[in-house]
């Protein structure tokens, strides 16, 4: 349980303590504070892509190729930044992922 950015209690599972003064003080009303840029980084990424190729011979000119490709082809959940809005009441949590794992399949006349 923490406080949102907006003095309202709120439940839930933060990437950073969104408590007003725990983590971020707001700056004096004429400064814009000294955080450099970039300070919170979200959550790491593992993406791995996978393709296989295999052509056939039809005919002396004529070849058929098969390809197969998948992205993301381990499935690992790809989380996106944290709420960065200081007045949303989901500020500081993650609640967006990236696709999951998606396959293709082709075949390619090749002439």
């Amino acid at each position: 349980m923490g406080d949102g950015g907006n003095g309202q209690p709120v439940a839930g599972n933060f990437f950073f303590n969104p408590t007003p003064g725990l983590s971020f003080v707001a700056p004096a009303a004429d400064r814009f504070g000294n955080t450099g840029p970039s300070v919170l980084l979200g959550p790491g990424r593992h993406n791995w892509d996978l393709s296989i190729f295999k052509t056939f011979a039809a005919t002396e000119r004529w070849r058929l190729q098969f390809r197969a490709e998948a992205f993301n082809v381990f499935n690992y959940a790809q989380f996106r930044a944290p709420n960065t809005n200081a007045s949303d009441r989901a500020y500081g949590t993650v609640s967006a992922t990236g696709p999951p794992r998606l396959m293709q399949f082709g075949l390619k006349l090749l002439f």
